[in-house]
């Protein structure tokens, strides 16, 4: 059912005033002129759904719910707030209720670019990637110059091992917005597992001469000295990762990775305990300091790690091959065919 209650001059201004603080950033003052306008104009659909909005950013999802129910109720045609409904939805977890609600704003406005995109993510975020590239596909089809879609079909493509579509998409980014760093990083992280590490360090610099202290380009950059053999240059970059943010665990642990591959081994484990005190479910740090006490010859430790990683990645087919043979070193066949 519509309400076609105008609002006051005064509920007016104070919603303009909440947009203008918004805009700033300053969610707590905008709440406060929203708010006031609601108790001026009781039926303020703007009021409450600039509202939800604010308080989608500040990641009271609840409250944020309960506002775009109320637009919702106002107006159940409104397709900008049942996408931003589903918004809340997706930040919570609630992946059904999400995609219902994304669903039904496409079915409500055949042109919501936002409902398509936010689907398409879902869709990516489920492993659903067939379902999620024909989002993004609908999207662009709408909007062919729409940076965001473009980026999220361009990681959707990278999860799927479609390197060459994914170096496209995010060639398309950069070419209608030159320093999306998200889309550098994403590209040269691809073009490392392309092997191509030429243009991935390419890709890393062009980030660092935008911001010097981006902490993932300078991780990044240092995997892809590491790849090439050039070690300290490496150790270099994870050190600078390390000086800028203490609990940066990639970093430990590409720096115990760096330290492993260079017969460094005590540094090695030192590092990546330090990576799995930060990170404690990532299942590729055990794997990298079982390689370590492996190399050390301490084979019960080296199990126990490769145990590890592979219960908390039950396919990571690696740790099974390493754990494997030193079963099978040892002589403990059975155990090395299981």
């Amino acid at each position: 059912m519509l309400h076609h209650n105008f609002p006051s001059k005064d509920a007016v201004v104070f919603l303009n005033q909440g947009i203008s603080h918004y805009n700033d950033q300053k969610y707590d003052e905008a709440i406060k002129d929203y708010t006031e306008a609601i108790r001026l104009s009781t039926n303020y659909t703007k009021a409450f759904y600039n509202r939800g909005n604010t308080y989608n950013e500040m990641r009271e999802y609840n409250y944020a719910i309960e506002d775009f129910n109320t637009v919702i109720q106002l107006n159940p045609n409104y397709a900008l707030a049942f996408n931003n409904r589903g918004l809340a939805y997706k930040n919570m977890g609630e992946y059904e209720k999400a995609k219902s609600d994304f669903s039904h704003a496409i079915q409500l406005q055949s042109n919501c670019i936002e409902a398509f995109l936010n689907r398409g993510a879902l869709f990516a975020q489920n492993n659903e990637f067939d379902k999620a590239i024909t989002d993004f596909n609908q999207a662009i089809k709408l909007n062919q110059n729409y940076e965001n879609a473009f980026y999220s079909r361009g990681l959707t493509y990278s999860k799927m091992g479609k390197y060459d579509k994914a170096i496209a998409d995010y060639t398309e980014v950069l070419r209608l917005n030159p320093t999306h760093l998200s889309a550098l990083l994403s590209r040269g992280a691809v073009y490392g597992e392309k092997y191509d590490y030429d243009r991935a360090e390419e890709d890393f610099n062009k980030i660092l001469t935008l911001e010097p202290n981006h902490i993932a380009a300078i991780n990044n950059l240092g995997t892809i000295y590491g790849s090439k053999g050039e070690y300290d240059t490496a150790l270099l970059n994870f050190n600078k990762v390390i000086e800028l943010d203490q609990n940066y665990s990639d970093a430990f642990l590409n720096r115990g990775l760096t330290h492993k591959n260079k017969g460094e081994y005590n540094n090695a484990i030192e590092d990546v305990t330090k990576s799995i005190k930060l990170s404690p479910n990532n299942p590729k740090a055990f794997y990298v300091r079982g390689g370590a006490y492996a190399d050390k010859g301490e084979f019960g430790k080296a199990i126990d790690d490769y145990s590890y990683a592979i219960e908390l990645a039950p396919n990571y087919s690696e740790a099974f091959n390493n754990r494997g043979a030193i079963y099978f070193d040892n002589e403990e066949y059975n155990k090395a065919i299981e």
